[in-house]
C-alpha cells in the first residue's frame, strides 16, 4: 500500500454520500472503486501510522462498501416482496384500484425512494406490508442478519485500531503531564 500522507487521487471524498455515489441511481457512471475512495477518506481521517493500520482501514473500507451494497439488496428484496404481495392482493380483489395505486407509490417510497423509512407509510402500504408471508420475511431477515454480522466485524476492527492507539495516547498524556509537573514546565515543553 502506498504512503497515506501522499494524496492517492485528486478528488477526496469527505462524506459517506460522496463515497457511495456509485450506488445512487442518479449517478450510474460514477467511479467504480468505492473501496479505494472510502479507504482514502478513512486514511485522511485516521492517518494510519503503519502497514497494519492501513490493512485495518482497508478492511473497514471493504466491509463498509459490502454493508452499503447489502443495504441496496435489502431494499430491493423488500420492494420485490411487497410488490409481489400487492400483485396477489390485486388479483384477489382485496384492495380497490385506488388503494393499489396508493400502496404502489408507498412501497416505492418505503423501500427504494429517497424518503425511506423516515415517513410513515399510508394505510394501503401498511396493509400490504402486514401480509408478507414467512418466506418473504425470512428473506428480508437473512439480509438484515448479514448486514448485522458485517457491522460487528467492522466494529471488531475499530476496537483493534483503538486498542493499538490507546497506549500511545496514554503515554503521550503522561509525558505532557510529567513535563507540566516539573519545576519549569514552559522550559521543558520548549525543548
Amino acid at each position: 500500500m502506498s504512503n497515506p500522507r501522499k494524496p492517492r487521487r485528486t478528488s477526496k471524498p469527505t462524506t459517506l454520500k460522496d463515497v457511495f455515489t456509485r450506488l445512487s441511481p442518479q449517478n450510474l457512471d460514477a467511479d467504480d472503486d468505492t473501496v479505494q475512495k472510502l479507504f482514502n477518506a478513512l486514511s485522511k481521517q485516521f492517518e494510519p501510522q503503519d502497514i497494519l493500520e492501513e490493512i485495518w482501514l482497508h478492511d473497514i473500507a471493504r466491509i463498509t462498501a459490502d454493508i452499503e451494497i447489502f443495504r441496496v439488496v435489502e431494499r430491493s428484496v423488500q420492494y420485490h416482496c411487497l410488490r409481489e404481495k400487492l400483485g396477489q392482493l390485486r388479483r384477489d380483489a382485496t384492495l380497490s384500484e385506488s388503494q393499489v395505486e396508493t400502496a404502489s407509490r408507498g412501497i416505492y417510497q418505503l423501500t427504494i425512494g429517497e424518503a425511506g423509512a423516515s415517513e410513515m407509510p399510508g394505510l394501503s402500504t401498511l396493509a400490504v406490508a402486514g401480509m408478507l408471508n414467512e418466506l418473504q420475511i425470512r428473506k428480508i431477515a437473512a439480509i438484515a442478519d448479514v448486514i448485522q454480522k458485517l457491522q460487528r466485524e467492522r466494529d471488531r476492527i475499530y476496537a483493534q485500531f483503538e486498542r493499538k492507539r490507546r497506549p500511545l495516547v496514554i503515554a503521550s498524556v503522561k509525558t505532557v503531564e510529567a513535563q507540566m509537573s516539573s519545576p519549569n514546565p514552559t522550559g521543558n515543553l520548549a525543548e
